[in-house]
Protein backbone atom coordinates (compact mmCIF):
# COMPACT_ATOMS: atom_id res chain seq x y z
CA UNK A 1 0.00 0.00 0.00
CA UNK A 2 1.68 3.35 -1.18
CA UNK A 3 1.18 6.09 1.03
CA UNK A 4 0.83 9.56 -0.04
CA UNK A 5 4.09 10.81 1.62
CA UNK A 6 5.81 8.43 -0.68
CA UNK A 7 4.48 10.29 -3.33
CA UNK A 8 5.95 13.76 -3.68
CA UNK A 9 3.62 14.81 -6.97
CA UNK A 10 0.99 12.99 -8.79
CA UNK A 11 1.26 14.08 -12.60
CA UNK A 12 -2.37 15.48 -13.80
CA UNK A 13 -3.89 14.18 -16.54
CA UNK A 14 -3.31 17.49 -17.89
CA UNK A 15 0.39 17.15 -17.57
CA UNK A 16 1.26 19.54 -14.76
CA UNK A 17 2.53 18.15 -11.69
CA UNK A 18 -0.16 17.97 -8.80
CA UNK A 19 0.56 17.86 -5.11
CA UNK A 20 -1.33 15.26 -3.33
CA UNK A 21 -3.63 16.50 -0.39
CA UNK A 22 -1.62 14.82 2.73
CA UNK A 23 -3.77 14.34 5.42
CA UNK A 24 -7.54 12.99 6.84
CA UNK A 25 -9.73 14.64 4.85
CA UNK A 26 -12.99 15.24 7.18
CA UNK A 27 -16.78 15.89 6.33
CA UNK A 28 -16.51 19.38 6.74
CA UNK A 29 -13.42 19.84 4.33
CA UNK A 30 -15.93 18.62 1.80
CA UNK A 31 -19.17 19.90 2.37
CA UNK A 32 -19.94 23.15 0.18
CA UNK A 33 -20.07 24.43 -3.49
CA UNK A 34 -16.99 23.16 -5.74
CA UNK A 35 -16.35 24.84 -8.99
CA UNK A 36 -14.29 22.72 -11.92
CA UNK A 37 -11.65 24.12 -14.18
CA UNK A 38 -13.54 22.00 -17.03
CA UNK A 39 -17.16 23.89 -16.19
CA UNK A 40 -18.70 22.11 -14.37
CA UNK A 41 -19.95 21.86 -10.51
CA UNK A 42 -20.24 19.85 -7.51
CA UNK A 43 -22.80 20.05 -4.39
CA UNK A 44 -21.64 17.90 -1.78
CA UNK A 45 -23.91 18.01 1.04
CA UNK A 46 -23.55 17.09 4.71
CA UNK A 47 -26.58 14.37 4.64
CA UNK A 48 -23.92 12.34 2.43
CA UNK A 49 -25.57 13.14 -0.83
CA UNK A 50 -24.55 15.41 -4.07
CA UNK A 51 -25.74 17.39 -6.79
CA UNK A 52 -23.19 17.65 -9.61
CA UNK A 53 -24.33 20.08 -13.24
CA UNK A 54 -22.57 20.05 -16.08
CA UNK A 55 -19.58 17.66 -15.06
CA UNK A 56 -17.15 16.41 -17.50
CA UNK A 57 -17.07 12.88 -17.36
CA UNK A 58 -16.18 11.38 -20.71
CA UNK A 59 -13.95 12.66 -23.66
CA UNK A 60 -15.90 12.38 -27.48
CA UNK A 61 -13.61 12.78 -30.42
CA UNK A 62 -10.26 13.84 -27.79
CA UNK A 63 -11.50 17.34 -27.48
CA UNK A 64 -14.77 17.50 -26.18
CA UNK A 65 -16.64 16.13 -22.73
CA UNK A 66 -20.26 14.37 -22.23
CA UNK A 67 -21.41 16.04 -19.34
CA UNK A 68 -24.42 14.91 -16.63
CA UNK A 69 -26.60 16.83 -14.50
CA UNK A 70 -28.29 14.99 -11.23
CA UNK A 71 -27.57 13.84 -8.07
CA UNK A 72 -26.23 10.61 -5.86
CA UNK A 73 -24.75 9.97 -2.76
CA UNK A 74 -21.62 10.05 -1.95
CA UNK A 75 -18.98 8.69 0.62
CA UNK A 76 -14.91 8.81 1.56
CA UNK A 77 -13.06 5.68 0.12
CA UNK A 78 -9.39 4.47 -0.77
CA UNK A 79 -8.29 3.69 -4.38
CA UNK A 80 -6.09 0.82 -4.99
CA UNK A 81 -2.72 1.93 -3.79
CA UNK A 82 -4.87 2.99 -0.38
CA UNK A 83 -4.92 6.49 -1.14
CA UNK A 84 -8.02 8.51 0.41
CA UNK A 85 -10.62 9.66 -2.12
CA UNK A 86 -14.44 10.78 -2.60
CA UNK A 87 -16.70 8.66 -4.10
CA UNK A 88 -19.62 9.63 -6.23
CA UNK A 89 -21.94 7.70 -7.15
CA UNK A 90 -24.87 8.62 -9.61
CA UNK A 91 -27.42 6.05 -10.88
CA UNK A 92 -25.10 2.90 -10.26
CA UNK A 93 -21.76 4.51 -11.43
CA UNK A 94 -19.23 5.24 -9.59
CA UNK A 95 -17.47 8.28 -10.22
CA UNK A 96 -13.87 8.42 -8.23
CA UNK A 97 -12.21 11.70 -7.06
CA UNK A 98 -8.88 12.45 -5.81
CA UNK A 99 -8.11 14.59 -3.05
CA UNK A 100 -5.10 17.03 -3.97
CA UNK A 101 -3.54 20.39 -2.47
CA UNK A 102 -5.25 23.46 -3.43
CA UNK A 103 -3.21 26.55 -2.87
CA UNK A 104 -2.95 25.90 0.81
CA UNK A 105 -6.29 23.61 1.18
CA UNK A 106 -7.99 20.79 -0.71
CA UNK A 107 -8.72 20.45 -3.90
CA UNK A 108 -10.79 17.57 -5.87
CA UNK A 109 -9.40 16.01 -9.46
CA UNK A 110 -11.20 13.77 -11.58
CA UNK A 111 -9.51 12.32 -14.21
CA UNK A 112 -11.56 12.04 -17.01
CA UNK A 113 -9.30 10.24 -19.64
CA UNK A 114 -5.89 9.14 -18.65
CA UNK A 115 -4.88 8.21 -22.27
CA UNK A 116 -6.20 11.79 -23.97
CA UNK A 117 -4.76 13.50 -20.72
CA UNK A 118 -7.73 14.89 -19.79
CA UNK A 119 -9.01 15.79 -16.08
CA UNK A 120 -11.13 18.36 -13.98
CA UNK A 121 -9.80 20.10 -11.04
CA UNK A 122 -12.15 21.47 -8.44
CA UNK A 123 -12.29 24.15 -6.43
CA UNK A 124 -13.75 24.70 -2.91
CA UNK A 125 -16.12 28.34 -3.88
CA UNK A 126 -17.63 29.93 -0.89
CA UNK A 127 -21.74 29.91 -0.80
CA UNK A 128 -23.05 33.04 -0.80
Amino acid sequence: MASAALVPALVAACGAPVDPYEGAVTKGQLVGHWKGDCGGTIEVAEDGTFRFDEFAYELIDGKDFRRLSGGGRWALSEDLDGREELELVHKRTHYPVEFIRDGDGLGLRYIINVDHEKDCVFSKKPTR
